[in-house]
């Protein structure tokens, strides 16, 4: 699916066809012909779209939508990176009483970017970011 998230709460941000086509009607500018193709010099070049949580309205031409979807698929990239990379530690190697620290490289255990020491001493990202 072609999405991006909302800037203000992080949710879905979907395309609203209701508010879009009320839009079209106030500027649309048009000759109908014959067989009821629309013909125009002026289309529209935006959409609007609307967080699904918060209800924020975006009104974007397709270049800032696609640069918005280009940026939401490099985050989902990322993410799946610092997967692959976080199971090549041996869960076995850790122990949680070494205590905990905040790095901030990755989502870390609790998603805000903490991890136990033991795995941020053998951190893969770390070593990558390091190097």
């Amino acid at each position: 699916m072609i999405d991006f998230n909302c800037d203000k709460c992080k949710s879905k941000v979907v395309l609203n066809e209701v508010i879009t086509i009320k839009a079209y009607v106030d500027i649309l500018n048009y000759e109908a012909i014959n067989t009821g193709e629309l013909v125009s010099n002026t289309l529209p070049s935006f959409l609007y779209y609307q967080c699904i949580e918060c209800g924020e309205k975006y009104k974007l031409d397709f270049k800032e939508f696609e640069l918005r979807v280009r940026k939401s698929m490099v985050e989902k990239a990322v993410k799946l990176k610092n997967i692959n990379l976080r199971s090549q530690i041996n869960p076995y190697s850790i122990d949680p009483d070494n205590g905990i620290t905040e790095c901030g490289m990755c989502d870390g255990i609790d998603g805000k970017g903490i991890c136990f020491t033991d795995y941020f001493k053998q951190c893969p990202i770390r070593k990558l970011k390091n190097a």
